[in-house]
């Protein structure tokens, strides 16, 4: 034992070592000897010291299993301590025994200091094993041997005792979300009722909301054993563009959806004739449907389900389970951390009570060191208490610890990480915490990040826990599986095959089941499956008929013969015999469902395991497919775009360790339900735990997307300039390949502060004076529409090397994104100019640039971002535009440059909504909620106006399409500082008079200069035209 202190603490002399270890057998012999046979027994264990001072932690290095049997106490036996060393181990021992008696005295290994009371850790995942995706295939074979004849099962419902510390928190917290979750499916509800039901047929099929005269037939495959239909107009038709996308609810009617009791059914898969759609129960197919899209009930219902698993327990649901029987986890032990705000007192009924940490110092003298039982809690301090799923590996708490510092220790057969410091440390927090938040910022590698987590565990470690990564969208989820592959881990993508990128299908669910070796003979069981249904069928049908037939002949032979007892005729006999052997089919048919559904469960089984990661979405983390395994471990990326209910969905499949990846200042859940919104349903768990503050967070300091130019304001506005540029090399200029792009806009001469050298700017403001107008409830701002088109227009002819799909448009009104889309895609005028200016190929790139709302353009990026603004009026009202959070992202898309279109007038006012001038109205089109890139925001719209009373009062249509400010939404603040900040310096271009007339059609008027025999006649004709277009403008 003496050798153990001596290699955790550097500082301990070996006689002062010997010392401590002769008390700590005097005081608990029994205690020592087994703490002796363990170390001199377990496999390839060596105690390290990777902490100064005060820290010690164990680490397993080598093969788990090679042995070093020689005994520790032989290799002191012949040392004997002085007086010294054994006053000082008896005065340690007597100030803090713990250390030495409970903390090596653990079932496997020893443990921290502070390890004195044990927290929960699964039987179910071993440290010692290695993961079953990281095996050989004997060793594979060998773990599924053993594990032969185990059933699975789900956890009996949850039923709280009122006596149950978490019974109030866990019914308060249900109530809540209950009712925020039922107030937006009310309105989802609401506007599929209105579009049904006031919407033609023609217009429900033109808009893609409905397809008719579909037939059908049941496919022999089956989803898990729920039934799937193919649904086609007809052999060769095309079904024309739609949005019954995949995973989308849809509703089967024969005419109408509202008059009759539709089947619903879920979205497999899509070809360009063919629908598949899965049900829960078959049902006739016979004649022609009708198709509607539905509303998402089964994410609410699942949403549900995961707020009320707060009741299950996961620690009583593993000591129920035995070698047999093992029970499906449910809940999360992370209860007292994310109810504490609905504690009694915020209290932590869970949390074992903290020890003070014992911290051994040495002194100036180099003598034996002195006892100090200070608490020395800050950010870098680990406790065994916070730590999760790891806890009882060393050789990962000795990671964590040593990295987790700022000056991280690097021994010998470390991983060489190509992450900065912040992303190092970030890492450590989500190893070693079993709870901690990540804030990434945009562009600091959040995605990297999170990848080289997993590969480190997985690849290096080979952890034997299943891990689960979610985001909230499906290209994130892409994006993840994209870096997983490339960088050596292995991904299973999990979701419906039309909502994964076609790269990425060999790392799908479906395509790895349909690999696996078993597969072949399940579809031949289903094709057995589906012909003994069908004879059954056909056999019960006959046998029905002549049931019918012998019960009709038995009353009339009764009639005559009076009730005189007869013989059996053949057809009884026919019938009996009919019945013996439906029950006979019953019973084949019986075993063969049972016999694949076994099938499909290994199967399930075998693909999990061999992956190192799950990747998934949050919602389709409640899957059926994913049943079969436990998910100790949870990273949620993208955390601050989910809802809270949504984000439990992956945490409550037994989690003890969670890690949320987000940025509370971007984009927050999409809400439509005023209400919920009100309630908090649009606040995030991310945003939530980081506004507590009691949970640990790591911010990810360093953005390698945008020119320094581009990220100053964001940093500054944002995060406090505590976000710096990853983008710039030792001199502070910008890197190679971050040059602005080459545009008549950036053409302002600049001398840089480090050198006299002229530069273009890589962010401009393109100030007009061209005013908004209303178009419906939206708004649309045609001259800056048209400065748009010019300033693309201007891009594609001055940069050769740059794309359509390098250059994105963002724009915060619906109106205004039609009005831009058929600019570049159908206007047969501007399809004129372009192909004039540009020439035919290069105009072929205008279908390719991206034109989005701000939520369109989250997590994403391009080369070159231009901001269509919109808003232009003489009180300055700029309306749901004061929102903080999409200021933020729509300034934080452009990689190389920047172009925002506006008026620098009316967003130096910038008046939120809710503080219009006396006399003027402000419309519903400012609903912030509204221009979100929501399809159901126009039914939504309608649903409110009926709502509402009707009112000529400017305050009352005010006030009743106004939501609260809140610190969140009030970016009004945010805009009035940015555009004096572009003003200051000197990155505003104001565009009137020729200026304005210059930056519209100059490539035109340099076409129009040249010799009239190189014009074509579609070229002559559009200059013809725009004169007097130019002319409609100025006036």
């Amino acid at each position: 034992m003496a050798h153990i202190y001596q290699r955790s603490l550097p500082n301990l002399s070996r006689n002062a070592a010997i010392a401590l270890e002769k008390i700590v057998a005097a005081k608990s012999e029994r205690r020592a000897a087994i703490a002796r046979r363990q170390f001199s027994n377990a496999p390839g264990l060596d105690l390290r010291s990777f902490c100064s001072g005060r820290s010690h932690c164990a680490h397993v290095v080598g093969s788990r299993r090679s042995f070093s049997s020689r005994p520790i106490a032989q290799q002191f036996s012949s040392t004997h301590p002085g007086p010294e060393e054994e006053e000082w181990a008896e005065a340690a021992f007597k100030q803090h025994p713990g250390d030495y008696l409970d903390g090596f005295s653990h079932e496997h290994i020893p443990r921290h200091s502070n390890h004195l009371h044990s927290d929960y850790s699964s039987r179910r995942y071993d440290w010692r094993q290695k993961s079953v995706s990281r095996m050989s295939q004997k060793e594979r074979q060998r773990e599924k041997d053993a594990k032969s004849g185990f059933i699975r099962k789900r956890p009996d419902p949850p039923d709280m005792d009122v006596g149950d510390p978490y019974h109030v928190a866990v019914r308060d917290y249900k109530e809540k979300f209950y009712a925020l979750l039922e107030h937006e499916e009310e309105e989802d509800a609401a506007a599929l009722r209105n579009r049904l039901s006031t919407w033609s047929v023609q217009r429900l099929e033109r808009e893609g909301y409905c397809l008719t005269g579909v037939s059908a037939y049941w496919l022999a495959a089956t989803r898990y054993g729920r039934p799937v239909a193919s649904f086609t107009l007809g052999p060769g038709e095309v079904i024309p563009d739609n949005k019954l996308e995949n995973g989308s609810q849809i509703l089967l009617s024969r005419v109408d959806p509202l008059a009759e009791n539709p089947e619903k059914g879920s979205i497999l898969a899509r070809t360009e004739s063919h629908l598949h759609i899965c049900f829960p129960e078959k049902f006739s197919l016979q004649g022609q449907w009708r198709l509607d899209l539905g509303r998402p009930n089964l994410t609410y219902e699942r949403m549900r389900t995961a707020v009320s698993s707060f009741a299950y327990n996961p620690k009583q649901i593993e000591l129920v389970s035995d070698d047999k029987i093992e029970y499906a986890l449910a809940g999360t032990t992370l209860r007292d951390v994310l109810l504490k705000r609905w504690m009694p007192s915020h209290s932590h009924v869970d949390a074992p009570v903290e020890v003070e940490e014992c911290a051994l110092l040495p002194t100036a003298s180099g003598a034996a060191p002195q006892v100090n039982l200070a608490v020395m809690r800050n950010q870098e301090d680990l406790v065994f208490d916070d730590m999760g799923a790891f806890k009882d590996d060393q050789r990962i708490v000795s990671w964590v610890k040593r990295y987790m510092r700022r000056d991280p220790i690097v021994i010998d057969g470390d991983p060489k990480l190509p992450l900065n410091e912040s992303q190092v440390r970030a890492m450590a927090a989500m190893i070693g915490r079993k709870i901690s938040l990540i804030q990434g910022p945009p562009g600091t590698g959040k995605t990297k990040t999170i990848i080289e987590t997993v590969k480190l565990l997985k690849a290096h470690f080979q952890v034997s826990q299943p891990l689960l990564v979610c985001t909230y969208t499906n290209v994130a989820v892409d994006n993840l599986v994209e870096g997983f592959a490339r960088f050596g881990v292995k991904p299973l993508r999990v979701g419906f095959a039309g909502n994964i990128r076609e790269s990425l299908r060999p790392h799908s669910l479906e395509f790895k089941r349909q690999e696996h070796p078993m597969y072949p003979d399940l579809v031949q069981l289903e094709k057995d499956l589906e012909k003994l249904t069908k004879e059954k069928f056909e056999l019960k049908t006959v046998w029905m008929k002549l049931l019918g037939d012998l019960k009709n002949k038995k009353e009339e032979t009764l009639a005559v013969e009076g009730g005189k007892k007869r013989r059996r005729s053949s057809k009884e006999l026919k019938a009996e015999n009919m019945l013996k052997a439906l029950d006979g089919m019953k019973a084949r048919e019986s075993g063969m469902e049972r016999k694949m559904y076994a099938m499909q469960q290994q199967i399930l089984k075998d693909v999990i395991g061999d992956a190192d990661v799950i990747c998934t979405t949050c919602i389709t983390a409640a899957c059926a497919a994913l049943n079969v395994v436990d998910f100790p471990v949870v990273f949620l990326d993208e955390a601050s775009m989910s809802t809270e209910p949504a984000s439990l969905i992956p945490i409550m499949k037994g989690s003890q360790h969670v890690a949320l990846i987000g940025d509370h200042k971007q984009l927050p859940p999409v809400i439509i339900s005023k209400e919920a919104k009100e309630g908090g349903l649009n606040v995030s768990l991310f945003e939530r735990l980081t506004e507590e503050g009691h949970v640990h967070s790591s911010m990810l300091n360093t953005q390698y997307r945008m020119h320094p130019e581009i990220s100053h304001f964001p940093a500054l506005e944002f995060y406090d300039l505590a976000l710096m540029d990853g983008t710039v090399d030792a001199g502070g200029n910008a890197l190679a390949g971050l040059e602005p792009p080459e545009s008549k806009h950036l053409s302002l001469p600049r001398r840089t502060q480090k050198s006299d050298k002229k530069t273009r700017p890589s962010v401009i403001f393109l100030d007009h004076g061209g005013n908004e107008s209303m178009k419906g409830r939206s708004r649309v701002n045609v001259t800056e529409a048209h400065l748009v088109a010019s300033v693309v227009e201007d891009l594609l002819l001055a940069n050769p090397t740059l794309k359509g799909d390098d250059i994105g448009i963002i724009a915060p009104y619906a109106a205004q994104i039609q009005l831009l889309t058929r600019y570049f895609n159908h206007d047969p005028h501007y399809k004129d100019r372009f192909e004039s200016v540009l020439g035919s190929q290069r105009a072929m790139q205008l279908p390719k640039v991206e034109i989005k709302t701000v939520d369109g353009f989250e997590g994403r990026e391009k080369e070159v971002i231009i901001f269509s603004t919109v808003r232009n009026n003489e009180d300055g009202n700029i309306g749901f535009l004061a929102d903080k959070k999409r200021l933020n992202v729509g300034l934080t898309r452009a990689k190389r440059g920047l172009f925002v279109l506006g008026s620098i007038r009316t967003l130096k006012s910038g008046r939120p909504m809710g503080e219009a001038t006396p006399g003027y109205r402000i419309s519903s089109a400012d609903d912030d909620e509204l221009e979100t890139g929501s399809p159901l925001a126009t039914e939504v719209k309608a649903v409110r106006k009926r709502k509402s009373p009707k009112s000529t009062a400017p305050s009352r249509a005010a006030s009743e399409t106004t939501p609260k400010l809140t610190k969140n939404s009030r970016g009004n603040e945010s805009w009035q500082r940015y555009a004096q900040f572009m003003l200051d310096r000197n990155l505003v271009i104001s565009l009137s008079g020729s200026k304005l007339d210059h930056a519209l059609y100059g490539h035109l008027d340099a076409l129009r200069k040249s010799p009239t025999d190189r014009r074509t006649e579609s070229e002559a004709t559009w200059i013809e035209d725009n004169a007097q277009r130019r002319t409609k403008l100025a006036n």
